[in-house]
């Protein structure tokens, strides 16, 4: 089966996409352990910016509603920040789809690094800085860690 799926790059003004950088990788950013990515595919950390049908977040009105409008979104479902940390080989997680409905998932990487998502029908989608990804939640995809630095940060949009 043929998944579509659209590549932006430089998706945010460098302006804009430093300001969120700087705030995620600042030692003051609040991130939550997560014990397993899809089953029992390895721990993470996450930030919730909206959940629960509700902002959950400080940050969300200052940092994540311009992009949300930027993506023409009518509804949001879920907006999370997850960071992969360094591993000494790509390990990667289950395919998986965002939710079981329904709906858009984008993806907006944070930094550049050799940890990728990889889509069901084996297309390799690289992790690089300002990027944005966007699939059909029906569209089975994985994460891949990187063993390049230290942190694979990125923003995971579920929306109508």
């Amino acid at each position: 089966m043929e998944y579509k799926y659209k590549e932006i790059k430089n998706f945010l003004p460098k302006e804009q996409f430093k300001s969120l950088q700087d705030l995620i990788f600042s030692n003051t950013f609040p991130w939550f352990f997560q014990p397993h990515q899809t089953k029992d595919d390895g721990y993470f950390m996450s930030h919730n910016f909206f959940y629960n049908n509700k902002p959950n977040s400080i940050f969300y009105e200052d940092y994540i509603v311009s992009i949300i409008q930027k993506l023409k979104v009518n509804m949001v479902s879920e907006v999370r920040a997850n960071l992969l940390f360094k591993t000494k080989k790509h390990i990667q997680s289950e395919f998986h789809v965002d939710k079981p409905f329904y709906c858009k998932t984008a993806l907006l990487y944070v930094n550049t690094n050799n940890g990728h998502t990889l889509l069901k029908n084996k297309i390799k989608i690289k992790a690089e800085e300002n990027k944005l990804l966007i699939i059909d939640t029906k569209t089975p995809h994985a994460a891949v860690s990187q063993t390049d630095k230290d942190r694979r940060i990125v923003i995971n949009f579920n929306y109508l």
